[in-house]
Order: structure tokens, then sequence, then C-alpha cells
């Protein structure tokens, strides 16, 4: 009876540590991702205004 017991808080413990690895993973994409999605458009925006600048001095655009 022993064994069975042990065995039963070994899944309550994997179970408990799932839920929660499983809960930082959505907090993290719901923080991280706009944040970084924000960052790339900022770069995207910088590298655009630059090469726009770059091309009007040279008579490109």
């Amino acid at each position: 009876m022993k064994i069975k017991r042990s065995a039963q808080s070994t899944i309550e413990y994997v179970l408990l540590v799932a839920a929660l690895v499983l809960a930082f993973i959505y907090a993290a994409n719901s923080v991280i991702k706009p944040k970084t999605e924000s960052m790339a458009d900022t770069g995207g925006n910088i590298i655009d205004k630059a090469s726009n600048e770059i091309g009007s001095k040279m008579g490109i655009q």
C-alpha cells in the first residue's frame, strides 16, 4: 500500500509541475509576444526610414 501512495504523490507532483509550466508559457506568450512584435515593428520602421533617406540622397527614389 505504501508504494501505491508514493506513486500517487509522484503523479500529483508531476501534474502540478505541468500545470505551472503551462501557466508560465501562457503568461510569457501573452506578455512577451506583443513586446517583441512592437520591437520588430520599430526596427523595421527605422530600417525603412534609413533606406528611404539613403535612396533619396543617391537619387534612387
